[in-house]
């Protein structure tokens, strides 16, 4: 009896959850030829909203990989289709449904493989996936990091070491995050040392989401660029481009990139909270449903001049 009230009273608070998020949260997901310009938006269920785009371009094919939230079970998964000539998408497969809620399926090449470090921040854990068919066969490589709040974590090899940059969070900072990163010579040895720059808990003090990444980090010319979540009104508003300015195991700095870019056009005008980019494809996503009486606004943070770090 009272694990049949037990049962009841879980499946009720999910489906209040389920209703609130239908309510307050949505996101449009956009694709773009960047030589033409040419934007299509992309169509996600009634039941669901796609977030949190990567775009991969796998020898004469282009796939996109996404959070696929679906509400009735108040779930994040991975999901992935090819995107065609026209930009529009085949019918999404998924491709990762783990036991707790996932999203920002961060996928990347290292050498001839694909690998993937979707977020699993429920679960209290970063684990790495290895690619066994495009797009939809993974296998669990590694588990990078054991015990943490880990959020939107990318990896990036700099010098012959890994770099894991996240957001992190705990009972003291909860729900905001800092910037964390980790380092290692191995994505599988499980041996990764905590950078210098964790104890500054950049970012602790801004809510909604600031300082985490927008996406994965991006090379351009002489630059190493890290999108970046710079909402001050509501999860998910803006984005801001950073410049890596040092990035060692001692030293971390970051600052506002002033150049132009891509990203930093598609921030200025969409209001941004997440892009990808590669093949000539670009993908991003903006909340388009922030509360019951009020719509999205604007975004500040692209023009903000305020602290670059806490």
């Amino acid at each position: 009896m009272l694990h049949a009230a037990a049962v009841c009273t879980d499946r009720a608070v999910s489906l209040l959850d389920a209703a609130t998020r239908w309510a307050k949260e949505r996101y449009q997901l956009r694709l773009m030829d960047v030589a033409s310009g040419r934007v299509r938006a992309v169509q996600s269920p009634l039941t669901s909203y796609y977030a949190d785009p990567f775009v991969v371009r796998e020898r004469d094919a282009s796939w996109l990989f996404f959070e696929e939230f679906h509400y009735p079970t108040s779930r994040g998964y991975i999901a992935a289709a090819r995107i065609g000539s026209g930009l529009e998408l085949d019918s999404p497969t998924r491709v990762l449904d783990l036991a707790c809620h996932a999203s920002f399926p961060f996928v990347f090449r290292d050498g001839d493989r694909w690998l993937m470090l979707p977020e699993t921040s429920n679960g209290r854990c970063v684990d790495l996936y290895a690619c066994v068919e495009m797009p939809g066969a993974w296998r669990h490589a590694a588990r990078v990091l054991d015990g943490v709040d880990c959020a939107d974590s990318v990896l990036h090899r700099h010098l012959d070491l890994w770099y894991l940059i996240t957001a992190e969070s705990d009972s003291r900072t909860s729900p905001n995050r800092w910037l964390a990163i980790y380092f290692s010579d191995s994505l599988t040895s499980g041996r990764w040392t905590p950078h210098p720059v964790n104890a500054q808990r950049r970012y602790a003090d801004r809510s909604y989401g600031y300082g985490r990444n927008a996406g994965a980090l991006k090379a351009s010319g002489a630059h190493l660029l890290r999108p970046m979540q710079a909402s001050t009104a509501y999860y998910g508003q803006a984005m801001r481009v950073m410049k890596v300015v040092e990035l060692t195991p001692d030293v971390y700095e970051e600052i506002p990139f002033e150049g132009e870019h891509l990203y930093r056009r598609i921030a200025d005008e969409w209001s941004t909270h997440h892009v990808s980019e590669a093949g000539g494809i670009a993908a991003w996503d903006t909340r388009t449903r922030t509360g019951y009486l009020r719509g999205p606004r604007r975004a500040v943070a692209a023009t903000e001049t305020g602290r670059a770090q806490s």
